[in-house]
């Protein structure tokens, strides 16, 4: 596939899998607690569509060779360290600082390792 294609199929791909796990996520709470509420599931489909398309983008150029794909890679680790930082857990809340360890460890050690695989794959070139 050319990159252009791959890269629009991602974003495509993007959009349909945040859209089917939002109405997943809103049909099962239909069925285990008998509650549906389209004003949540209109908001996450807007979101859906709206970050969809970006992320299913980038994830489509991870496997691309150079910068871009390195930085298509740490899109989620540094995602995730972000997420903690702008919404952390509750203080008072037990699991807190389990969460935020765990978040923190993922990260580092995911971005440490696209790091590595990056400059092995530079080296053996």
């Amino acid at each position: 596939m050319r990159p252009a294609a791959g890269t629009l199929a991602g974003a495509l791909m993007g959009c349909v899998a945040l859209l089917v796990a939002t109405f997943t996520f809103y049909g099962i709470n239909l069925l285990l607690k008998g509650s549906f509420w389209w004003g949540q599931v209109y908001f996450w489909w807007a979101r859906s569509l709206a970050l969809g398309a970006p992320l299913g983008a980038v994830g489509a150029t991870i496997r691309r060779p150079g910068l871009g794909g390195v930085l298509a890679a740490l899109v989620v680790p540094v995602g995730a360290a972000l997420n903690v930082i702008v919404l952390p857990p509750p203080a008072d809340s037990l699991m807190a600082k389990p969460v935020l360890l765990t978040v923190w460890g993922a990260a580092t050690t995911a971005a440490v390792l696209i790091v590595a695989r990056a400059i092995r794959a530079r080296r053996s070139r």
